[in-house]
């Protein structure tokens, strides 16, 4: 979770967020699908070895699957969040703050 601010900074090193801006494809949906792929490398991991940090921790075992499905719903929204805020308010990265007035006039100006 900690590399959501950097979501975007990657794409604009190297012409990528451009390419994105000028594709045919819709804007939210390419957000959402980073995020999603955000969400599988990041967030993913951490429900599936939850329990056995549970079980370590001594938490009772009918808590196992409420921690899970608290984790299942907690992690994308944490990721959906995180990709919104690094692309509108350019946290750690100036490009997502571009890509955000880009994305909201679709102007093709270079920032």
């Amino acid at each position: 979770m900690l590399s959501l601010g950097r979501l975007f900074a990657a794409d604009h090193a190297d012409g990528t967020l451009e390419q994105l801006l000028l594709s045919a494809a819709p804007l939210g949906v390419i957000a959402a699908a980073k995020a999603f792929a955000h969400w599988l490398v990041a967030g993913l991991p951490l429900v599936l070895i939850a329990p056995l940090i549970a079980l370590q921790y001594d938490l009772p075992a009918l808590l196992y699957p409420v921690l899970a499905l608290s984790l299942l719903l907690g992690t994308p929204v944490l990721s959906l969040i995180g990709a919104n805020r690094s692309r509108s308010h350019g946290s750690g990265c100036a490009a997502a703050a571009c890509f955000c007035r880009c994305w909201c006039c679709r102007c093709m100006s270079r920032c």
